[in-house]
């Protein structure tokens, strides 16, 4: 089975939402943070150890290290300071997103890839939305994606066998699991907000369309949206949306344009290459600038964090006649986290 370390969501337009069944569906907040998994049956275990592990590019010098319990989307460690894991249950996975705040993604970042956790983890607050059933979680299968490569094999019995946990359960519909989520106690664990739309597809539709517009006029990025029944599952499911006014693409940084006026000595663009895909399905590759959506921090220069070759997460609304993206405005930068 091909399978991804948790579980993703697919694209749906807003104009493909006016005609989708979306009533009792629920909605939330697409939060500009990091995902990350809470397995709380290898807190303490060496991470070297863990078969899971996603070891291949992680620069801990340290395998016999002891694992927080917290990680990545990609199966990475994330070293959060004991004082805040205090809070999580020992008792349940969690699923959810690390969060500062809304356009914080940077912040975030340089928070929670340090090896040596400090106070600022005060700043980050453990959004969850779901709890995954450890046989989901630990199930066998092939993960191929551009970051993350490897086989799961006898990963289940493995854990049955050498970690300390209560297997014996089982994944639940999403609508009891925010039950029982809902008695979550935590200082830094917050379940995120879902509000059920209405019966009717029509109306939840329209839900859709205004939460979206006031999401974005608060500086957000966008909605997901969840089926009621669906279970968790470690793949890319139709059960879970992300809605979003514009297309979201990567490309890589082939250099800069610098400022004028007030942006004098910063960058005012990045220079981009990257794939794009027509009306008609035809890829090809193009190279555009990328000049909104930079913040003045992040156009200092020298930058470190647009270096040539670094991976841009971008937004735009169309491809021009010519098949360049129209508006794009950059996003964040893709990291291997």
């Amino acid at each position: 089975m091909n399978r991804e370390f948790l579980m993703l969501s697919h694209s749906l337009k807003l104009s493909e939402a006016r005609s989708y069944s979306l009533g009792n569906w629920f909605v939330s907040e697409k939060l500009d943070g990091m995902r990350a998994i809470w397995l709380p049956d290898t807190k303490g275990y060496p991470v070297g150890s863990l078969p899971f592990a996603n070891l291949d590019k992680d620069v801990t010098k340290n395998p016999k290290r002891a694992a927080s319990g917290l990680w990545s989307r990609y199966a990475k460690p994330i070293w959060a300071p004991e004082w805040w894991l205090e809070g999580l249950p020992r008792n349940m996975f969690l699923d959810g997103e690390l969060w500062c705040g809304r356009q914080k993604f940077q912040t975030l970042t340089s928070i929670v890839k340090r090896h040596n956790p400090d106070e600022r983890w005060s700043d980050v607050e453990f959004r969850v939305f779901d709890s995954p059933s450890p046989d989901q979680i630990y199930s066998d299968g092939k993960i191929h994606n551009g970051t993350f490569k490897k086989h799961f094999r006898g990963i289940w019995d493995w854990c049955k066998t050498n970690l300390a946990f209560d297997y014996n359960t089982h994944g639940n519909p999403f609508e009891k699991t925010l039950r029982l989520l809902s008695s979550l106690p935590g200082i830094y664990l917050r379940v995120h907000e879902q509000k059920q739309l209405n019966w009717n597809n029509q109306k939840a539709s329209e839900e859709v369309q205004v939460l979206l517009d006031q999401t974005l006029e608060q500086g957000g990025e966008g909605l997901i949206v969840r089926h009621p029944q669906g279970v968790w599952t470690p793949k890319r499911m139709n059960t879970i949306l992300k809605v979003k006014p514009e297309n979201e693409a990567e490309a890589v940084i082939t250099g800069f344009t610098m400022g004028e006026g007030r942006l004098t000595g910063m960058i005012g663009s990045l220079e981009v290459k990257g794939e794009v895909v027509d009306a008609q399905g035809r890829r090809r590759t193009v190279e555009f600038k990328l000049g909104t959506g930079l913040s003045d921090s992040e156009r200092g220069w020298p930058s470190t964090l647009f270096a040539v070759g670094t991976t841009v997460t971008y937004l735009y609304r169309e491809l021009t006649e010519d098949g360049v993206p129209r508006e794009g405005r950059f996003l964040r930068v893709r990291g291997d986290f």
